[in-house]
């Protein structure tokens, strides 16, 4: 996800019916990263508003927290970076860089299923999370 485009921001986000208790929950997660709503899932229909929403997020972390080490890609990126260790038998590094990051955000984590060893990925750096916090 790269460089997040300024449009994505919370101040530009429309809330409605289908995204804000979604919104709620990244507001939440701002207050007291790692304490509240961790893991944080959005999901809900297309078209409303997750990406921008995730990117917002991101947006605003970067601010708040600059200190952070924060990782914002699409699932199909994760995707590569699993296979890409399991081909090259770099497991324990792909998991030992997850538990490095501060904040790990993934877009489009449904498309996982499609894999299921990068959901095991995905829990092991979540379990790891959940505990240092």
């Amino acid at each position: 996800m790269g460089a997040i485009a300024t449009e994505y921001a919370f101040e530009n986000l429309v809330a409605g019916e289908e995204n804000v208790l979604a919104i709620s929950g990244a507001l939440k997660v701002l207050e007291n990263p790692g304490a509240e709503y961790n893991p944080l899932y959005i999901f809900g229909p297309s078209s409303s508003g997750k990406t921008h929403l995730l990117q917002a997020l991101r947006s605003r972390m970067d601010v708040d927290y600059p200190q952070w080490n924060i990782l914002c890609l699409p699932a199909g990126e994760f995707l590569e970076e699993c296979e890409n260790a399991w081909q090259n038998s770099s497991t324990i590094e792909l998991r030992q860089q997850l538990w490095r990051l501060d904040c790990l955000m993934i877009d489009d984590v449904h498309q996982l299923v499609q894999r299921p060893a990068a959901l095991d990925e995905l829990y092991h750096a979540d379990r790891k999370s959940t505990r240092l916090n």
